[in-house]
């Protein structure tokens, strides 16, 4: 089981916020998992192949 805390505890979140990013994006297949985590779905996208995924964002900061 994973445990996820708060995005900005990733490289990938932490990295986007020095950086000046206000938001990063994933895609998954996964139903209402990163949403417990406050990311929000904002459509839906394709896999390379062809499959139906979720695009999902989230506000990064250093604050």
């Amino acid at each position: 089981m994973y445990r996820i805390v708060n995005v900005i505890d990733y490289p990938a979140g932490m990295e986007a916020a020095i950086a000046g990013y206000k938001e990063i994006f994933l895609t998954t297949d996964l139903n209402n998992f990163y949403e417990k985590f406050g990311w929000t779905q904002m459509d839906n996208g394709y896999s390379p192949d062809g499959q139906v995924s979720k695009i999902c964002r989230i506000a990064v900061s250093l604050k």
